[in-house]
């Protein structure tokens, strides 16, 4: 039996999520392979630390069986990578039609604003429209600004950085961080 392994990376741009994808022979494909031995794990956490650093959380997504083989997918969700290729979670989702992708997409979904995984995609910082955005794109809702941006602030959960940043206008935002 063979086992093959894929491993789904998300990432935020400009509050829009993305997906990291193989572009090879012009299509998209998820980074997926197939294991000559069974040191799972192992071949994982290498083939991660070769894309991405050592830095990064993944999270198994589920054990999938097919006829002659097992898939075992994972997802992880990064910050910014230039030496990544992506698309948009929209286009993806046109793209890869797969149980395992659409259980990803599930997951990524509810880990994605996470305190934990908003550190990750945001390292150096965020604005509030920023978050605002992806919020509203992870529930599928619209927010009042304003009202937004005084919950956000009274959960004390930010602190402001001092720099400013713009994003998608002409007046600079303030950027935040996570405590």
């Amino acid at each position: 039996m063979r086992i093959d392994y894929n491993i789904i990376i998300f990432t935020v741009i400009d509050g829009i999520i993305h997906v990291a994808v193989d572009k090879s022979e012009n299509q998209y494909r998820c980074f997926r392979k197939s294991l000559d031995n069974y040191n799972v794990e192992m071949v994982i956490n290498n083939e991660l630390d070769k894309l991405l650093g050592k830095s990064n959380a993944k999270e198994l997504v589920g054990i999938y069986g097919e006829e002659k083989s097992i898939l075992i997918s994972y997802i992880v969700i990064t910050n910014y990578r230039d030496n990544l290729n992506y698309i948009s979670l929209d286009e993806a989702k046109k793209t890869f039609t797969e149980t395992y992708f659409r259980e990803a997409v599930k997951k990524m979904l509810t880990l994605i604003i996470t305190d934990y995984y908003l550190k990750i995609i945001y390292p150096d910082g965020f604005t509030i429209p920023e978050l605002q955005t992806l919020f509203e794109r992870v529930e599928h809702r619209s927010y009042d600004r304003r009202n937004f941006h005084k919950k956000i602030l009274k959960s004390r959960r930010v602190i402001p950085t001092g720099e400013m940043k713009k994003f998608r206008g002409k007046k600079p935002a303030k950027m935040y961080c996570l405590k």
